[in-house]
């Protein structure tokens, strides 16, 4: 709450940005900080910074916390379309609000975008799996495994993408 109100004045927004600093030091679980914090640094023009820190609050953030950085990253998107780390804070909070369809079209923007899907291969994996599970769910079992594997070739260490895998077999 104190940093909120330090935030709400642009005299005080610095000290509101050292106590966030501060308060995710201190406990790096708290996703909703993690929000306010990058918030304040896109603010203060430190766009990497601020959306490393809503990457994080996607990464461990509830429903409500994904549904805040989702509002922020599309307001990003729309200020800055040709950034594809914007893009792919939308699509990280989209996977994680399950909605996959549009996650894989924001992450397949934010590839083209960059030239590469590098940094996107766990995210797009993500959606892949989300996309075959709800198509498990349905009986389209040849449609889910085909996203399955499309995922595996993404990102074929992650463990959650073998457990999909082994679902759809």
């Amino acid at each position: 709450e104190q940093a909120a109100a330090l935030m709400a004045n642009p005299n005080t927004q610095e000290r509101g940005i050292r106590l966030l600093l501060h308060v995710t030091e201190r406990n790096p679980g708290f996703a909703g900080a993690k929000i306010e914090l990058g918030k304040g640094l896109i603010g203060q023009g430190d766009l990497i910074n601020g959306i490393g820190h809503l990457m994080t609050a996607a990464a461990i953030g509830d429903e409500d916390d994904n549904a805040k950085v989702e509002t922020i990253a599309a307001e990003l998107v729309e200020l800055l379309p040709t950034a594809p780390q914007a893009r792919r804070l939308l699509g990280r909070a989209q996977v994680k609000l399950g909605k996959f369809e549009e996650a894989l079209v924001t992450l397949n923007t934010a590839t083209a975008l960059s030239g590469s899907n590098l940094f996107l291969t766990p995210d797009l994996a993500a959606a892949n799996v989300g996309i075959g599970r709800k198509l498990l769910a349905q009986g389209d079992i040849m449609r889910a495994l085909a996203r399955f594997k499309e995922a595996k070739e993404l990102d074929p260490l992650n463990r959650d993408v073998g457990v999909a895998l082994g679902e759809g077999y």
